[in-house]
């Protein structure tokens, strides 16, 4: 096990050091790493990698509009909660699938995005199912309903056997859970620790369903995404500070100690999956946000506790619209709005993962 400043040093060398080839993507021919024979990427979860499924949905939580999509390709909002790309565009591109994961109910996708893979995520959605429906998004199970569908109009145009082998060669992400501590869990005035662990032992048990469902549904390599350091949202840090108070603007160590609790607990559960012919890898994405909250100037960071539209403190979804003021320079601030990360955090975040992304990509070796 490498000790924390072992791992400190590793991520910083990953962010200083990463291969051209990420940061050129878009401007030349993508590369395949390792000679991977990946064919796809599907994508489930909430805000963190839905790339546009609220779009066209009766919910608050929407992003199709300006200044989100400030720095994305052609400068336009896509439904993406961020300024620019998310780690599951960064995956595709480093893969070599394709630079862009679009949305499933984009319309008129051709077959050659439909072969290369989409995603079926959806903000606001978690792995309570009652967080989707309180919130009037695409619940998980939804998602995997929506992925079957895309399996028989996928067929109907290839043929039920190679539908079958392209699935069995792609990477499946999942990655949801924190509205699930945000509404489920914290809303709430009366925790104890035996509720909070009864609710968590709910999302392990939800999510490893999702797991299942997904084997059962074709998928063969999974990764199943941990919670980041969810305390250190700016929104939290407004609504329900950690030491200090709202003035000192620290983050809730509490909420986050909680999302560790889902991890450890997520971890546990995933390793029953483990065969020589479907496995599940676990991807950690605390440690690099909790990484660039303790020593952002390391990453380029000068702002940890504010989002980059409007005041920082609470703005997200129709709060950061087209009259909002935003930041000059994002790439300063960990977050673009209040709860979701700027397009250069998420960019450092994949970087990071990168040791699992290449252990994910050579299991089809």
């Amino acid at each position: 096990m490498w000790s924390p400043s072992e791992r400190h040093a590793l991520l910083i060398l990953a962010v200083l050091y990463f291969p051209a080839m990420v940061l050129a993507a878009g401007k030349g021919k993508l590369h395949r790493p390792f000679n991977n024979t990946v064919s796809a990427i599907f994508v489930f979860g909430d805000s963190t990698v839905d790339s546009g499924n609220n779009n066209d949905l009766m919910t608050a939580l929407r992003s199709n509009f300006m200044p989100y999509g400030t720095e994305f390709p052609g400068k336009r909002p896509t439904g993406r909660f961020s300024n620019g790309r998310l780690v599951t565009d960064f995956l595709a591109a480093y893969i070599g699938i394709k630079e862009l994961v679009p949305a499933y109910s984009e319309p008129q996708l051709s077959i050659q995005e439909l072969m290369t893979g989409v995603s079926f995520a959806s903000a606001g959605s978690g792995f309570d199912e009652n967080t989707a429906s309180m919130l009037g998004v695409i619940s998980m199970k939804k998602q995997i309903e929506h992925f079957r569908e895309y399996t028989t109009k996928l067929a109907k145009k290839l043929g039920k056997k190679k539908t079958k082998s392209l699935i069995e060669k792609s990477v499946f992400t999942v990655s949801a859970g924190s509205n699930d501590i945000f509404i489920g869990l914290y809303s709430s005035l009366f925790r104890t620790d035996e509720s909070i662990n009864l609710y968590l032992d709910k999302m392990v048990q939800n999510a490893t369903q999702i797991i299942k469902d997904l084997r059962k549904a074709g998928a063969r390599n999974i990764a199943a995404v941990g919670l980041s350091k969810v305390g250190c949202a700016p929104a939290v840090v407004s609504i329900n500070p950690g030491d200090g108070g709202i003035f000192e603007r620290n983050c809730n160590e509490s909420m986050s100690a909680d999302a560790m609790k889902f991890n450890k607990k997520f971890q546990k559960a995933i390793d029953q999956f483990q065969s020589p012919n479907f496995r599940v890898f676990y991807v950690d994405t605390y440690t690099p946000m909790a990484e660039m909250v303790k020593n952002p100037s390391n990453f380029g960071f000068e702002n940890i506790n504010m989002g980059c539209c409007g005041t920082g403190f609470l703005e997200m979804t129709f709060l950061c619209n087209p009259t909002s003021v935003i930041c000059p320079d994002r790439s300063k601030y960990i977050f673009f709005d209040s709860v979701h990360p700027s397009e250069a955090a998420y960019k450092i975040i994949f970087k990071a993962l990168r040791p699992t992304i290449d252990e994910i990509i050579q299991f089809f070796n």
